[in-house]
């Protein structure tokens, strides 16, 4: 059947079941087009969930389509985006919260989140909203554009969220693009971490599902691929293996498709069709189970992510066998084609002899698909990659899903070097500033040196910005810009950012372009002392792009972070805990900081409680990052000088992380505390813990001036949010005065 007869089906079908109004449902394609195009063929003011802005969330685990895991075939509805539990989630689009929580007796298994949105693809019927007696609006009229409920060309739009692990909206809520939803949670009984994305277009039936890359915007670069694989053929059929690899940052494709061409070019006979979403539609509509890899006369056999041979990116890879294909007397060639959602066809075309003939070991259609390709997560020999960012896999709670160098070629930006510049008096992440002792959350790194010390660029580039930029930023600046190559050489690219501030001087131009150690100009400092601000963003330009600088520049890892875990009070069901996380100066490359439980045999169970630098720093709020107490991950955060020596006289940056509430398991026999620096290495420290109420610490006999204030603060109510936050700051800092004092 092809597509235009299976799209006459797929009306009919959606006319009797889903009563869509005064027009019949055309063509879905032609809809999700007219939207596109009324917004510049970008998108209909939708963004991404993960982000909460138009840039696609990365990674992508799962595609919407076929998917084939663990060599288990089954039909995703959605995209899965790897998270670590507690990532916020942000609405896709304005719209009315329709469910928000647990709905037992429902489609949805775990906790979920679903948005409504009102949209009319071919416009208002009045857009004007004129029309009707005493200036009320005409009959399918809207006002300003805007679809009302009774405009007979409207449809309905739904975005759904699973599994969530708690919600900040309610049903019935008014919500707008970009707005918190609520945080991440876990597959029951399984070790995946990720965020279920769909979309749904004319009902909130997951018969209606469409790949999310329809209205969500991206760059379509068309870098899909197909090519005939192996055929077989006799004098009236053939049976067809084509192959399609798809970017992995570009998972648009929704149809596949074989048939035949004459020898003028020309197809001939009917082409064997398959259309994910309407191969979704029909085989819901007729009880035809998803979950097989055999649809009617096509074998599907999807594949994970893998290295192709040239260029060097990570694909999805598909094989489709059709079998039976009708071969017209008159065909002289085979043509595969894969179409993408924006209607963008790559087409192969092989001559096929007339008569019995085939290629390869190929003389028919497999039984079943293939053991699947392994994922590798390092490029083939030879291949060199400076910078990586993980993808496909499941992180281990806590570890950032932003980059890391391999061996990085980097400059220093005033040693010119790769040394490390030193001394680094205020850290990426929280910190308190040296003279006035306030709180910040640093997206950079500032580097004490006299004003007047030469800047040099950390790698090739071009100048972005050069100057003062009054309302962007308060202080001169130079910015350089230049691609890298997270997958491979010639393949995907993401842009990165230097940013070197306050400048006295600048020695290059916007647009110039730059070498890696070229002179950029000279630092200023500020009124209270010298120093330079240095920033790498990632993937893009704004603050919430910032990552810790040892993520990506050179240093040697000697691994010197430590983990302590220095108080907690535990209740039947809960703990609150304070960590103390303590870093070398001279590497500051702390990424992140947890809590959870062991059992009895050592196991980690229940939740991880997570502070992860960088994720917050992209997450959060500039006001919400401006506060010692981080509400929306229930953590106060509270940070010492950088100047207190450790016991053997090395000089540490000191943190204190306070985790509110953290759930307790029945099972769990001791509490586990860690900190991971960028590159993935873990300081653990642990302590048992006694069935019942109980408060300890390893500071806790050590610092006997606290024990009340500390018994006070952690109260049986639960919950700090009653207790001042400079009353938390004294009691962390006094800790850490007394521990370190203790140490020495």
């Amino acid at each position: 059947m092809g597509f235009l007869a299976r799209s006459i089906v797929v009306a009919a079908l959606l006319a009797a079941a889903c009563a869509m109004g005064a027009r019949a449902w055309e063509n879905r394609a032609v809809e999700l087009a007219q939207l596109r195009a009324a917004s510049g063929d970008v998108s209909p003011g939708l963004v991404w969930p993960m982000s909460g802005t138009p840039t696609p969330d990365f990674p992508q685990q799962l595609p919407f389509g076929p998917r084939n895991v663990s060599d288990t075939y089954y039909f995703n509805t959605g995209i899965d985006f790897t998270s670590p539990v507690g990532t916020p989630v942000f609405a896709a689009m304005d719209g009315v919260v329709v469910l928000s929580g647990l709905y037992p007796d429902s489609q949805f298994s775990t906790r979920v989140v679903v948005i409504e949105q009102r949209v009319c693809p071919y416009g208002p019927s009045d857009p004007t909203g004129g029309g009707g007696e005493d200036g009320e609006d005409g009959e399918g009229g809207g006002v300003d554009g805007v679809c009302f409920e009774h405009d007979p060309d409207s449809r309905l739009l739904y975005a759904v969220y699973t599994p969530m692990l708690d919600e900040h909206v309610s049903e019935g809520q008014q919500v707008v693009a970009g707005q918190r939803l609520g945080h991440t949670g876990r597959m029951p009984g399984t070790a995946r971490r990720h965020l279920h994305f769909e979309l749904r277009y004319g009902s909130n039936d997951v018969r209606d599902v469409i790949n999310p890359y329809q209205l969500l915007p991206y760059a379509d670069t068309t870098r899909h691929s197909a090519r005939v694989s192996t055929f077989a053929c006799v004098a009236t059929v053939c049976n067809v293996s084509m192959m399609a690899t798809v970017p992995r940052n570009e998972l648009d494709v929704i149809e596949f498709s074989a048939g035949f061409f004459t020898s003028s070019g020309a197809d001939v006979g009917t082409r064997e069709v398959v259309n994910f979403e309407s191969l979704n539609l029909n085989a819901r509509v007729n009880a035809i189970t998803l979950d097989d890899a055999w649809q009617g006369n096509v074998l599907m056999c999807p594949y994970q992510f893998s290295w192709t041979n040239r260029p060097w990116y990570k694909t999805m890879n598909y094989t489709m066998h059709f079998k039976g294909v009708a071969r017209p007397p008159s065909a002289v060639g085979i043509a595969v084609r894969v179409v993408d959602v924006r209607g963008n066809s790559v087409e192969k075309r092989v001559p096929v002899p007339a008569g019995v003939s085939n290629t390869g070991t190929f003389t028919g259609t497999p039984s079943a698909c293939p053991p699947r390709k392994i994922f590798t997560t390092t490029a083939p020999t030879g291949v060199q990659v400076e910078i990586v960012d993980p993808i496909s896999v499941y992180p281990p709670d806590g570890l950032s899903l932003m980059p890391r160098a391999t061996a990085s070629q980097f400059f220093w930006p005033l040693s010119k070097s790769s040394t490390p510049d030193m001394p680094q008096r205020v850290p990426f992440g929280p910190a308190s500033l040296p003279v006035t002792g306030k709180y910040v959350f640093s997206t950079g790194v500032d580097i004490a040196t006299p004003a007047g010390t030469a800047v040099y660029a950390a790698f090739d580039g071009t100048v972005r910005l050069a100057g003062m930029y009054p309302g962007v930023y308060a202080e001169r600046i130079v910015q350089i810009r230049r691609q890298v190559f997270p997958w491979g050489p010639n393949g995907d690219f993401k842009w990165l950012y230097a940013n070197y501030l306050p400048m006295r001087s600048e020695a290059v131009i916007e647009g110039q372009s730059v070498t890696k150690g070229q002179l950029l100009g000279r630092s200023a400092g500020n009124a209270t002392s010298a120093f330079l601000h240095f920033e790498l963003r990632y993937g893009g330009a704004l603050a919430r792009n910032a990552v810790n600088v040892w993520q990506l520049m050179p240093y040697v890892n000697t691994r010197r972070h430590t983990a302590r875990l220095s108080l907690f009070t535990c209740f039947a069901s809960y703990c609150n805990i304070v960590m103390a996380a303590a870093v070398k100066r001279t590497e500051l490359d702390l990424g992140a900081v947890d809590v959870g439980y062991q059992d009895a045999q050592g196991n980690l169970i229940g939740e991880r409680r997570v502070f992860n630098l960088t994720d917050v720093n992209y997450n959060l709020t500039e006001a919400e990052l401006k506060t010692t107490r981080v509400n929306a991950l229930g953590v106060l955060v509270v940070t010492s000088r950088l100047d207190l020596p450790d016991a053997g006289g090395q000089d540490m940056a000191r943190y204190h992380f306070t985790f509110e509430l953290v759930p307790r398991p029945a099972r769990a026999k001791s509490i586990v505390v860690r900190t991971i620096d960028v590159h993935g290495a873990a300081a653990t420290d642990n302590m048992t813990l006694p069935a019942g109420t109980v408060t300890g610490g390893r500071d806790y006999d050590q610092v006997f001036n606290l024990k009340d204030k500390f018994r006070s603060v952690f109260n049986d109510g639960g919950t700090l949010a009653a207790i001042g936050v400079h009353t938390i700051v004294a009691v962390a800092c006094a800790i850490t005065a007394a521990a370190t004092a203790v140490a020495a």
